[in-house]
């Protein structure tokens, strides 16, 4: 495992990296320590131009290749959550239903509070209903910024 990390807007970001994917991205180092990673900026370059290039408003999408470490269900819902378009917002129930467990609301919720790549798949893009914040592990302070920051107007 391989780990960079980047300053923006007052967050530090750990960019954690295998040989198959993206493993994280988090304003805590908790998973260069679970991974025993090691800093290797040749390893996480690709990662970190992108999520540049999100903050500095010259991209909306990413074009990566995650390595997803979680549950069967986490993945799922992971992997649903990149279906919430930028500037776009979802709710816990609308991924519930799109992977057609719409009981599973709090499992979802739970699940997305377990996303380990931050921005790159969008877990502060879900919502509770009639608009509430919800949680989000990196702090609601940064969700609402991130959310912010994708109502701003982008150039190409």
């Amino acid at each position: 495992m391989y780990y960079s990390t980047i300053f923006y807007r007052m967050h530090t970001y750990y960019i954690v990296v295998s040989e198959k994917g993206l493993v994280s991205i988090d304003i805590s180092p908790f998973y260069v320590q679970l991974y025993q990673a090691i800093k290797c900026d040749e390893k996480t370059n690709i990662y970190v131009q992108q999520l540049m290039e999100y903050f500095t408003k010259k991209r909306t999408v990413f074009d990566v290749v995650f390595d997803l470490r979680g549950t069967p269900f986490q993945i799922e819902v992971w992997k649903a959550l990149l279906s919430v378009p930028f500037g776009s917002t979802a709710t816990y129930t609308d991924i519930a239903c799109l992977i057609n467990k719409p009981k599973s609301v709090r499992a979802v919720a739970n699940a997305i509070g377990k996303n380990p790549i931050l921005m790159m798949i969008p877990c502060h893009r879900i919502l509770g209903k009639n608009g509430y914040l919800g949680g989000f592990r990196a702090g609601i302070s940064l969700k609402i910024e991130l959310l912010e920051h994708e109502k701003e107007k982008y150039t190409y």
